[in-house]
C-alpha cells in the first residue's frame, strides 16, 4: 500500500452567492487536474463554504431542539401549567417578529411626519 499525500486546494470564486454555495461545475475535478501540477501520490479533496454550511446545519439540528426543551422546562417550572407553557412558547417568535418590525414601521412613520412638516413650512 503506497502512502498518499493529501493536499487541500483552496479556490476563491466570486461569481454569485447561489453558485458558490449550492452548485459547482460538473467537471471541476478535471479542470483542477488540468491546471494544478501534482505528484502522482497526491489526492485532491474538495472542500469549501458548502461543507461549512452543512456542518453548521448539522450542529443546529442538535442544538436547537435541546435549547427549546430547556426553555420549555424553564417556562413550565415558572408557571406550572402546560397550556400556559405552550402559549408562552408560541408567543416568543411573534414577539421577536414584532420587535424587528416595530422600529421599521416607526421609522417609516417618522419619515412621513418629517415630510409633512417640511412641506407645510
Amino acid at each position: 500500500m503506497s502512502a498518499c499525500r493529501i493536499t487541500q486546494l483552496a479556490a476563491n470564486r466570486r461569481a454569485s452567492a447561489e453558485y458558490a454555495l449550492i452548485s459547482s461545475p460538473p467537471n471541476r475535478e478535471f479542470v483542477a487536474c488540468d491546471y494544478a501540477a501534482r505528484p502522482p501520490e497526491t489526492n485532491l479533496i474538495w472542500s469549501g463554504e458548502i461543507n461549512e454550511l452543512k456542518e453548521a446545519t448539522d450542529r443546529l439540528k442538535v442544538i436547537l431542539p435541546i435549547t427549546l426543551l430547556v426553555i420549555g422546562f424553564l417556562v413550565y417550572s415558572a408557571v406550572r401549567n402546560w397550556l400556559a407553557t405552550i402559549i408562552v412558547l408560541i408567543e416568543i417568535p411573534v414577539a421577536c417578529t414584532g420587535g424587528i418590525l416595530a422600529p421599521l414601521i416607526a421609522r417609516e412613520e417618522h419619515r412621513r411626519a418629517k415630510l409633512v412638516a417640511s412641506s407645510s413650512s
